[in-house]
């Protein structure tokens, strides 16, 4: 299989060849590399028109596709779509070209944490009136 997608990938890049992005596979995703602008950070002194001065550099940028036929579809839409954006000056970091962060997973509550306990506590011990006594004080 792995034989094959690579490929598929050669046969796009072929054909995006004039666009001067290409599709990579990194492990088991997809990436697309491209001479772009560096990232713009906000804290950065530079003003726009030395901004506009720097080189584009070679960037890979992670798409987050898997390494397969669908994402290889995908991925040279998103091929296209850059390159639309580079034509007209108006590829920008910030809406969708980061590499998204993972979703943060909800803290547990003081109270989930307390009744966990007590399901715990009383798992291993019988309850009576000793027992719960000795939880309310």
């Amino acid at each position: 299989m792995n034989a094959d997608i690579s490929t598929v990938i050669a046969k796009a890049n072929a054909r995006l060849k004039p666009l001067k992005i290409s599709i990579i596979k990194r492990g088991k995703k997809l990436s697309l590399q491209a001479s772009l602008s560096p990232k713009i950070i906000a804290a950065d002194p530079l003003s726009d028109i030395a901004r506009a001065s720097i080189n584009r550099q070679q960037t890979e940028l992670s798409l987050g596709l898997r390494a397969d036929l669908e994402g290889v579809r995908l991925a040279e839409a998103k091929v296209r779509e850059i390159s639309g954006l580079l034509l007209q000056n108006a590829f920008d970091w910030e809406p969708d070209y980061q590499i998204p962060e993972p979703p943060l997973a909800p803290k547990p509550l003081i109270s989930d944490w307390i009744s966990s306990f007590e399901i715990d506590y009383f798992n291993k011990r019988s309850r009576n009136p000793k027992g719960i006594a000795l939880r309310f004080m």
